[in-house]
């Protein structure tokens, strides 16, 4: 009972949270290093094969931190979203290192686990309250006002594609390729902000 005891006030500490919030820190740097250099493989072979023994202790230190969690709050660890999304992440993440192993990295599956890493620094969420706040009413606005907010977006492209014809398309010759017409416009500011 002790035990049990000692363990909830554990992953509740500052302390503990300190810890896991450098080492997502960190391993958002290592995977900004394997992202950079994953574009030449051939010539930091080396680095990478670093960086991937440096991801797989990382994975180690965050299944130990998800069951210490469990094991200090069993049943009602998966009732928080914060808690699914941080065992989602790390399934996946053994998926991607399983079928490295295995030499399947040639498979389109594989390339989209492998992009899982850039998930984990949206982990932070679950130790900062704020940030839990704040992503919790946007799930929330989504999830119920979707249409709204789609078509404040739309309203919002169609004043500014009229600004930007009328500042640089409308009796101008600079750009008349995007900026010639409205539609033309709407889909150059369109292609700026989401391609």
């Amino acid at each position: 009972m002790q035990s049990a005891l000692f363990l909830v006030k554990f992953t509740s500490s500052e302390i503990f949270k300190g810890f896991i919030m450098t080492i997502i820190l960190l391993n958002t740097v290592t995977t900004a290093f394997y992202a950079s250099f994953s574009k030449q493989p051939k010539i930091y072979h080396r680095e990478l094969l670093i960086l991937e023994g440096i991801d797989a202790y990382f994975l180690g230190i965050y299944t130990v931190e998800l069951l210490l969690k469990f094991i200090s709050h069993p049943k009602v660890y998966f009732y928080n979203g914060f808690n699914c999304f941080d065992f989602f992440v790390l399934v996946l993440s053994y998926s991607q290192m399983v079928l490295a192993r295995t030499g399947s990295q040639n498979i389109g599956v594989f390339k989209v686990l492998r992009s899982v890493r850039a998930l984990r620094p949206l982990r932070s969420v679950s130790f900062v309250g704020g940030l839990q706040v704040i992503v919790s009413a946007l799930l929330t606005t989504l999830r119920t006002s979707f249409l709204h907010i789609t078509t404040l977006l739309f309203v919002l492209m169609f004043v500014y594609g009229i600004l930007g014809y009328y500042m640089f398309g409308y009796h101008s010759s600079r750009n008349q390729e995007d900026w010639g017409s409205l539609p033309k416009t709407i889909l150059s500011l369109f292609c700026s902000s989401y391609c």
